[in-house]
């Protein structure tokens, strides 16, 4: 990716979409004393993906 997207969350090999980057940032800040589940649970992504560059190397 040439631009950091502002709405997207890189967890290991996992990008979390959000509405907006205030709600990325809420993922990220929860991720500080949650895990990826109870932070999925109250900040919902409204999309999950590999990477595009791990997803094309098999």
């Amino acid at each position: 990716m040439d631009e950091e997207k502002t709405n997207e969350v890189e967890v290991g090999q996992i990008i979390y979409v959000f509405a907006s980057p205030g709600l990325a940032k809420a993922f990220e800040t929860c991720l500080s004393t949650g895990t990826v589940t109870t932070c999925r649970l109250d900040h919902p992504p409204i999309a999950v993906y590999p990477p595009a560059d791990k997803a094309a190397s098999t």
